[in-house]
């Protein structure tokens, strides 16, 4: 079974490969076939494909394809130096109960690395799709413990949220991150062979990919907490807006029994979609989101609407509680089909922008 899995991925055409190698015509990366390829999501496509277009996309991968290795070298160097720093050398060595005291971490930040624990021993729903990896020497002693056999992933993922929330004091550390995290590093992993096969080198990518996303887009806006969040209020508006627009009966329908935003797709947009897909469905979600990475929360409005457009009949039919529950238990939802509409959606109201804009600027 392995030999053959082994020779279909053999067989599978590179589609973003050649797009970020230069040819005699053109000396940097064509970005933009990368997104417009990404948009409606990778699968199907090889490993390395979707992890080079989320670098590029995300403005890792430098548009000069012959400066790479600087850029992976020096994001390489400056992670390491903060696990020195930090004192996190040996931290994917480290076998931790999933339930233990917070003086057993031994760090500056105990309270810090024991929240970020606890929410990492959380995800087993993303992380058991890694390949196993468990800690070296370590003995299982629960035999219900199954994140013990992902061990070193979990490790790795906690040091990388512990570096980020210490760098990055303004962010710190919210529940929710435990989510955003995991893709990056499992795809990384899954192309493994463009970063020399080093899990070391994987774990610094995944954090400079995680850092780019929430330094570099507005989704911390949908982080906030206090009285700034009410920038997260007007943001749901701006979807509910969208929602009339584009879906004016289940607009209508959703106003009508008083369901607000924030009861069904708050998490939608803070996280990504990621609790409402396992993780091999919600990577071409991602795939897409990332083609519009310098408008991503905009976007992921869109993905929204795909989203209830596949449950549109169960919400113009139900009541309160079958309305509630379809929006709140995404399941089994068709990817290619939300992503479509998501996609139809957009291209309707951007192509009108850019049709309003020419005609202003020429006069017609």
């Amino acid at each position: 079974m392995k030999d053959k899995a082994h020779e279909k991925n053999k067989n599978v055409e590179f589609v973003i490969m050649p797009l970020v190698n230069p040819t005699f015509d053109r000396d940097t990366i064509d970005l933009e076939e990368i997104k417009r390829i990404s948009s409606r999501g990778l699968d199907g496509c090889p490993p390395e494909d979707r992890a080079l277009a989320w670098l590029s996309m995300l403005h890792t991968y430098p548009l000069n394809p012959m400066d790479w290795k600087n850029v992976l070298d020096a994001s390489y160097d400056s992670y390491w130096m903060y696990v020195k720093e930090y004192h996190l050398d040996d931290w994917h060595k480290k076998q931790i109960p999933n339930q233990c005291p917070r003086d057993i971490y031994g760090l500056h930040n105990n309270s810090q690395m024991a929240i970020i624990h606890g929410d990492i021993v959380r995800t087993g729903r993303i992380i058991f799709f890694f390949p196993p990896k468990p800690i070296e020497g370590a003995v299982q002693e629960d035999a219900e413990d199954m994140i013990f056999q992902f061990g070193e992933h979990a490790r790795r993922l906690e040091r990388v949220l512990y570096i980020f929330s210490t760098l990055n004091p303004g962010f710190g550390y919210m529940q929710g991150y435990n989510e955003l995290l995991p893709p990056f590093y499992y795809v990384l992993l899954q192309a493994q062979a463009l970063l020399g096969c080093s899990i070391d080198r994987i774990e610094s990518l995944a954090f400079q990919c995680f850092q780019t996303l929430l330094v570099s887009t507005t989704l911390h806006e949908l982080y906030m907490t206090g009285h700034k969040s009410e920038v997260i209020l007007h943001k749901l508006n701006d979807f509910s807006i969208l929602l009339q627009k584009h879906l004016p009966l289940v607009h209508a329908k959703i106003e009508k029994l008083g369901i607000h935003p924030l009861l069904y797709c708050y998490r939608w947009y803070n996280l990504l979609f990621s609790q409402e897909h396992d993780l091999p469905f919600l990577l071409p979600i991602w795939d897409a989101l990332f083609s519009h990475f310098d408008e991503l929360v905009d976007y992921s409005f869109y993905v929204g609407l795909g989203h209830i457009k596949m449950v549109e009949e169960q919400i113009l039919k139900g009541d309160y509680g079958t309305v509630l529950s379809s929006l709140q238990r995404m399941e089994n939802l068709e990817v290619k089909s939300i992503l479509a509409f998501s996609n139809m959606c957009w291209e309707k109201d951007h192509v009108k922008q850019k049709s309003g804009f020419m005609a202003k600027l020429f006069g017609n």
